[in-house]
């Protein structure tokens, strides 16, 4: 609980989805980052363990104006018997680790919400 606590804190809800008429766009939203050590002890405190990884391709500021680009792992953290997950973005390079989202109801069957009715 503790550990949904400070999450829900830290990060920034999704905001409103967009007019249907405007193409892709990169937003900005606020992600929890911390000591990777650190994170992964919340982790596995609450009993999630890896489900998946990939490498991501993630953007950045460059602070001219211009967004970067460097790959870095994600790791898909899951708790089968609490029913929720992380989805974690680790920089090695410096120790860190960014929580992108968390929650629960993970569903393994999303084509009916894919393919379906977005909407619930």
């Amino acid at each position: 609980m503790k550990y949904y606590l400070i999450m829900f804190a830290m990060l920034y809800l999704i905001f409103a989805a967009t007019a249907h008429a405007e193409g892709p766009r990169w937003m900005a939203k606020p992600v929890q980052c911390g000591n990777q050590e650190s994170l992964e002890l919340l982790i596995e405190q609450d009993g999630q363990k890896p489900l998946l990884a990939a490498i991501a391709k993630v953007g950045y500021d460059e602070g001219n104006g211009k967004i970067g680009m460097v790959e870095q792992p994600v790791i898909f953290f899951y708790n089968p018997k609490e029913n929720m997950f992380s989805f974690v973005e680790f920089n090695p390079e410096i120790g860190e680790a960014c929580v992108i989202s968390f929650g629960g109801s993970l569903d393994f069957n999303v084509a009916d919400w894919y393919y379906g009715d977005k909407k619930s």
